[in-house]
């Protein structure tokens, strides 16, 4: 008889883990658990008087305040399977307050636009930093036209780097157009030409993280507090190693201020509405403030990254969070940039597209861009057949070349022009299959091998095969690395 289990963390979830082990580490099961954080803890850089760095673990002071709560629910039968599992956890979010927001019409492609961003270079011997863009106001209303022709009927637009300083550079709570991508003027063209054609712009918002010094968010008054006492300096990493590149570092917003930082973007967003907000970074950072003047557990922020979007709510006609951690679902009318593949450790056995059978119906959702993925493009687009995941795609005005030496240097095929003709087959055989079954649950998700057999709640099965030979199942014929509908 077929046994599942499913554990829901309903409290204590924002400072909760989930750790899997896999068989004949400590016992020859298979086991996960979630482990919960007691005393936090962190890693502090001391040097001595030769500075030579050491590690030092620093563990606060203060336990956590919450109580765990975790429920269990035991299925048997039919729902002893992935689709039985999510059922239960799409109830609980829905019981939370996450309601379904799947709009009437055309299914959307989304797409995701870079422009701006600060590049230094030398004038007189002496260092500047002046913004370059591979993609203007204008170029988008070229783009949202080539992609509107080829078939693409209905899309989403998120602007990067559209706001004054750019990507990486522009002050909290700014929402004016940088000149380098067309200024305010072109911005409204934009808007305008975009809703003719069905188009709809979203500006990027990044209101955690603090790349520039402004009077209201400086250095100074708003980063983020260590264990230590020190600054939390964010870095990115060296993509040739795995340390840290000093040579950028950036500062996060204390949590007890994002509600204003929200009521200031909001203030400057009413100036070039027409728009939704796309949160860069909401949806999935969360973090705490060690700050002695005032500190903030994780579960406190969680309550103000809620506020947060709350509010942004009331002034934005339409927002679509990136990353989507539950508590994001209360106010988003999409998410972007979901996980579409397991970590791939050894406890894997293989990939179950958990997050996808749960949202499927509520929300409407990507993953990574297609040419931001690892992997041939088809593959992600059976990927996005299998679980209804919209076609998504990472573009630029003209080629990205424009962008050498700077933040955004690891773009590389985004040019409009060489992905118009792979974006709209891959979106027509996406709506062909997806456009009646967006509002549908999903209620079976089977491995038969390679093949994925996904049923909807109104009796439609999609068979995916991932597999290099034509493959039967169900008395149906399924080509290799193709699909196969059959409607009831």
């Amino acid at each position: 008889r077929n046994l599942a289990a499913i554990g829901i963390i309903e409290q204590g979830d924002a400072i909760a883990s989930i750790e899997a082990q896999s068989p004949g580490v400590d016992s020859s099961y298979a086991s996960v658990s979630p482990t919960f954080t007691y005393r936090q803890m962190d890693i502090s850089v001391l040097a001595d008087s030769a500075w030579n760095e050491r590690e030092v673990m620093v563990v606060s002071d203060r336990t956590t305040e919450v109580n765990p709560v975790v429920s269990y629910h035991f299925l048997e039968g039919t729902q002893a399977q992935p689709a039985g599992m999510a059922a239960v956890y799409r109830e609980y979010l829905l019981a939370q307050g996450v309601t379904a927001r799947i709009s009437e019409g055309p299914l959307p492609c989304s797409f995701e636009v870079f422009g701006a961003v600060g590049k230094s270079e030398s004038f007189l011997g002496f260092p500047v930093t002046r913004t370059v863009s591979a993609t203007t106001a204008d170029d988008l209303e070229k783009m949202i036209s080539a992609f509107e022709e080829a078939g693409i009927s209905s899309s989403w637009w998120t602007l990067y780097g559209f706001t004054r300083g750019g990507m990486y550079g522009g002050k909290i709570g700014d929402a004016t157009i940088d000149s380098a991508v067309g200024g305010k003027g072109a911005y409204y063209s934009l808007l305008e030409a975009a809703e003719k054609q069905g188009a709809q712009i979203y500006l990027g918002a990044d209101l955690q993280n603090v790349y520039r010094q402004s009077f209201s968010y400086s250095f100074l008054n708003a980063p983020v507090k260590q264990l230590s006492g020190d600054n939390a300096y964010q870095y990115m990493f060296k993509r040739n190693l795995p340390s840290r590149d000093k040579s950028f570092q950036w500062l996060l917003l204390k949590p007890g201020r994002l509600v204003e930082a929200a009521e200031d973007f909001l203030n400057g967003y009413r100036s070039v509405a027409g728009a939704g907000i796309t949160l860069l970074s909401a949806g999935d950072s969360l973090y705490a403030d060690y700050n002695r003047s005032g500190y903030v557990s994780r579960t406190d922020a969680l309550m103000t990254m809620i506020e947060m979007g709350q509010t942004l709510r009331e002034g934005a006609e339409k927002i679509l969070t990136a990353g989507g951690n539950a508590y994001a679902l209360q106010y988003a009318d999409g998410v972007l940039n979901i996980p579409d593949s397991s970590s791939g450790y050894a406890y894997s056995s293989w990939d179950i597209p958990f997050y996808q059978l749960v949202l499927h119906g509520l929300l409407p959702m990507t993953a990574a861009p297609t040419n931001a993925r690892d992997g041939d493009a088809w593959q992600h687009a059976l990927q996005n057949l299998e679980t209804g995941m919209l076609p998504s795609y990472r573009l630029t005005g003209t080629t990205p070349a424009v962008y050498q030496d700077t933040r955004l240097n690891f773009l590389f095929h985004t040019d409009y022009q060489d992905l118009v003709e792979e974006c709209a087959q891959e979106y027509e055989t996406f709506a062909l299959v997806h456009q009646s079954l967006a509002d549908q649950v999903i209620t079976d998700y089977t491995r038969l091998g390679e093949v994925r057999r996904v049923g909807y709640a109104d009796g439609t099965v999609i068979y995916v095969n991932y597999g290099d030979e034509e493959v039967t199942v169900d008395g149906y014929s399924i080509p290799s690395r193709g699909h196969l509908v059959v409607v009831s």
